[in-house]
């Protein structure tokens, strides 16, 4: 979470708005293809993944270059302390091998570490 406390640099600010442009447009087609295949829980992730990448993409490429603020840095950690639990879950409910569901375990490990790590570096700030 330190890396969110500072300014971003142009070249951050350029990746992420390259990068949020690719994510925003493929899952807006995964949803919408999610959404005509009538797979209800798919099309929920990919809408929430859909509007996390508008979200950031309107932050890097549309308002100014500034650190988040402490309560922004609340929200961020608490939002990957969730998605992280979500994602453990979703692997351990899921059918089918250990190694199929591996990438879903490691990506709810990292959001978790991320998020207790976002909320113990905020433990002091009021």
């Amino acid at each position: 979470m330190k890396e969110f406390s500072r300014e971003p640099t142009r070249i951050e600010r350029i990746g992420a708005i390259i990068v949020s442009a690719i994510l925003l447009t493929l899952c807006g087609v995964l949803t919408v293809i999610a959404v005509l295949s009538k797979a209800l829980a798919i099309t929920v992730i990919f809408g929430i993944l859909f509007l996390a990448s508008a979200f950031v993409f309107y932050r890097a490429a549309f308002t100014a270059s500034r650190a988040l603020t402490t309560r922004q840095l609340r929200i961020t950690a608490w939002c990957a302390l969730l998605l992280g639990g979500a994602a453990i879950t979703f692997a351990l409910k899921l059918e089918g091998s250990l190694s199929e569901r591996l990438p879903s375990i490691g990506t709810g490990l990292s959001l978790l570490a991320a998020g207790i790590a976002g909320i113990w570096s905020q433990r002091d700030v009021a």
